[in-house]
Order: structure tokens, then C-alpha cells, then sequence
């Protein structure tokens, strides 16, 4: 498969940069390789957190949060969610 790359600008403090180039210099890899191997990396395991779990759910609600300024969205959850 032919990937298509783009060339991109990113700004970093200068010992993070630093640290990068090192491991990936251990890894026997080129800065640029490296990056999109980690990036990968990153974007999957995200994903593997992200996917949904049932049994979890009622466990994410507070992250999915949202100020509504309604203040009696408590008091009517049975509507709200089930429609009764």
C-alpha cells in the first residue's frame, strides 16, 4: 500500500525534541519513522480506551458531562431518558 505524506511543522520545547531524537536514534529509526510509529501507537491505544463498553458506560458518564444551565434535568431523568 502507497502512502501519501505530508510534510508538517510541529513546535516542541527543545528537551522533549532532544529526548525523541535520542530514542529513536536507540531504536536504529529515523526521527520522522519514529514519530509516525508513535503517533500510531498513540491513536490505537486511544481507541482500544475509547471504544464502548455497556458495562462501562454508566462509568463514563461523567466524563460526557455538558453544562446545560438546566437545573432540573435530575429531577426528570426518567423522562428525559426513557421518555415516561
Amino acid at each position: 500500500m502507497n502512502k501519501t505524506y505530508v510534510q508538517t511543522i510541529i513546535r516542541m520545547p527543545k528537551d522533549l525534541l532532544s529526548g525523541l531524537k535520542k530514542r529513536a536514534f536507540l531504536e536504529d529509526k529515523s526521527l520522522a519513522q519514529f514519530m509516525r510509529e508513535l503517533s500510531e501507537f498513540y491513536l490505537l491505544e486511544k481507541a482500544k480506551k475509547d471504544e464502548f463498553n455497556p458495562k462501562d458506560a454508566i462509568w463514563q458518564l461523567p466524563k460526557r458531562a455538558v453544562k446545560t444551565g438546566k437545573i432540573n434535568l435530575a429531577n426528570r431523568i426518567d423522562e428525559i431518558v426513557y421518555g415516561k
